[in-house]
């Protein structure tokens, strides 16, 4: 090889290893903060609640993590979920195993939900979707909703 095809080759070398490190760092980061509201039709506790998901294990495109459903910091449950993210889609399926701690209003019951969201990138990292689920202790059906999350950097739940 002469200097000029060295050259060459270095250039397109660097080239697809810029490409590759670039690609790689658009994948999505599921680990962290995800907080935003979460819906529900009429007859559940309230018609809005506050949700944030502490995503502390990501691999193979599995996740887990806990669900903080809120409607302020003294009406909230902790729920631990596990899940399963699908990079080619960008969807997301979360289904919550077991309620850790709350505390509600006695009229209310803790709803253990399965969600259904999609990534999207426009301007700050989000997922929006579905849930539906079922009370905790029973199959009573949940009055089901909708749900927008963004990344965040600090937890409101430590």
């Amino acid at each position: 090889m002469n200097k000029k095809t060295d050259i060459r080759f270095m250039r397109v070398f660097c080239f697809v290893i810029v490409f590759l490190l670039g690609h790689g760092l658009s994948a999505q980061n599921l680990t962290g903060i995800w907080r935003g509201k979460r819906t529900q039709v009429s007859g559940g506790c309230y018609p809005e609640y506050s949700l944030e998901l502490h995503v502390y294990y990501v691999n193979n495109n599995q996740i887990m993590g806990n669900a903080f459903n809120f409607f302020d910091k003294e009406h909230y449950t902790k729920i631990n979920f596990t899940g399963r993210y699908n990079p080619a889609s960008k969807r997301l399926v979360i289904i919550e195993n077991a309620v850790v701690e709350f505390n509600v209003p006695n009229n209310c019951i803790p709803c253990i939900k399965t969600y259904d969201l999609n990534f999207s990138e426009n301007g700050k990292p989000s997922f929006d979707g579905e849930w539906k689920g079922h009370e905790m202790g029973n199959e009573n059906i949940c009055p089901p909703g909708k749900i927008h999350l963004e990344k965040e950097s600090i937890p409101v739940f430590p």
